[in-house]
């Protein structure tokens, strides 16, 4: 039986993210999925998706795209289906104002062609929000390469053992998101960029 779980507990998560955590049980039992067998469908661990669904641990980038990319957990509605995977002909428009949001203190992630599974690329419109690395407890950091184009406004993009990198909009970097990595708005207003990520995978701790 799940731990109840707390009022504070909650309050310390976006409305997002437990809108997500309640999606993903939804799916697991819906589908009659045990989180062994969820957890081998998307490379994230047994305690860190248990601690998911009952609210205890904040949504960091590399599970987030993991789940979406190997799981139908559009929050737009619950689909019965298992996972499809994207196949030969496969498409999707990616209408405005369509995506699914899910925001962290730092970021708000507008997931692109969410209703596609098993995708090479996981493309995300990013609002950032940070304003410094004060505002991180831990950087990200995922196997594979990770492209940001600055939309709108200005980021400065941190690399481990790098120096700070300034972006403005049009500019973008290419990098090894294996390598630490955090993005923060370098203007008053919060910056926005898409970001694409091929090869998402955990590095270390995968929550």
């Amino acid at each position: 039986m799940a731990r109840p779980r707390t009022r504070e507990a909650r309050a310390e998560l976006p409305s997002d993210q437990r809108r997500l955590s309640n999606k993903l049980r939804s799916y697991r039992e819906t589908n009659n999925l045990t989180l062994e067998q969820v957890a081998r469908m998307t490379g994230v661990s047994v305690g860190t998706l248990s601690k998911l669904e009952n609210d205890r641990i904040a949504l960091r980038f590399e599970t987030l795209a993991k789940l979406f990319n190997a799981l139908d957990v559009s929050m737009a509605g619950l689909d019965t289906d298992c996972p499809r995977p994207f196949t030969d002909g496969a498409h999707t428009v990616n209408r405005l104002n369509s995506e699914d949001v899910v925001e962290t203190a730092q970021y708000q992630y507008n997931i692109l062609s969410g209703e596609l599974s098993h995708k090479a690329i996981f493309p995300v419109r990013i609002v950032v929000k940070a304003r410094s690395l004060d505002d991180f407890e831990e950087w990200n950091q995922h196997h594979g390469e990770e492209f940001i184009y600055v939309l709108s406004g200005t980021v400065k993009f941190y690399m481990e053992k790098r120096e700070p990198i300034i972006l403005r909009r049009g500019e973008s970097v290419h990098f090894d998101s294996s390598i630490r990595h955090a993005l923060a708005s370098h203007s008053k207003d919060d910056a926005v960029v898409l970001s694409l990520s091929h090869g998402v995978a955990p590095v270390g701790n995968d929550n």
